[in-house]
């Protein structure tokens, strides 16, 4: 789509290249009222790797996120 803008309507957009994401988690039962779920995601090339369009030499960087979730059953 972006290439074909770019040839047939004369527009000058980057072109994204592949978003890559990773999701590890596990639920682990604590007690038999209390569960845990650990998650971690590493995202790669966020936004396809497209400079930011205020500052072109802006790329967004490798992300890693985590997070824990606890139920607990009544």
């Amino acid at each position: 789509m972006i290439r074909a803008q770019n040839t047939f309507g004369g527009a000058d957009k980057p072109i994204p290249s592949v978003e890559t994401d990773f999701e590890l988690d596990y639920t682990a039962r604590i007690t038999p009222w209390l569960t845990a779920t650990p998650d971690l995601q590493c995202i790669l090339h966020p936004g396809g790797g497209i400079p930011d369009a205020q500052d072109r030499m802006k790329i967004e960087p490798n992300a890693v996120l985590a997070q824990a979730e606890f139920t607990i059953a009544f």
